[in-house]
């Protein structure tokens, strides 16, 4: 069973495990703009502009996504009402379709015009991507140095 939902403070010490896991594959690309980071507090305490999902199995949390509302979508240089700006799932569990459902409750949850960027090295992001966007409406992408930013509509 598959369950996704807003993640709370709760699920902070589970988030930050997964979002160092994400830091790590991310390192393996070897992108110089990819720096270490930490999750920050504002994912818990800013609800109004930033939007952190988790998504489970049914035992416990096995992904996550981070979602920038528009002002901080416009920081980043969008002028868009959502922006992906992280989507994790453990890698064990990697091609069930956890990416898929959190992606869609998000969509769903904030309708509107939406972008992400992935890195074009990274090849499994980048199939996903290219999967799960297919056919939605607005759909349109372009490459900017060493990403892919795909634009399009919930």
């Amino acid at each position: 069973m598959t369950l996704v939902r807003s993640a709370t403070i709760e699920d902070r010490a589970q988030l930050e495990g997964m979002h160092l896991a994400y830091l790590e594959a991310l390192a393996q690309h070897d992108h110089p703009n990819c720096e270490p980071y930490k999750l920050e507090d504002k994912w818990f305490t800013d609800r109004d502009r930033l939007f952190p999902y988790v998504v489970s199995d049914g035992d416990e949390v096995r992904g996550y996504m981070l979602v920038f509302g528009p002002r901080y979508s416009q920081a980043m240089g969008f002028e868009v009402d959502s922006y992906i700006h992280e989507l994790f799932v453990c890698a064990e569990l990697r091609g069930s379709g956890l990416a898929q459902a959190v992606l869609e409750h998000a969509l769903q949850e904030r309708p509107g015009t939406w972008v992400t960027e992935v890195l074009e090295s990274n090849g499994p992001a980048s199939r996903f991507w290219a999967r799960a966007l297919a056919g939605r409406p607005g759909l349109r992408d372009e490459v900017r140095g060493a990403f892919r930013t795909y634009w399009f509509k919930s």
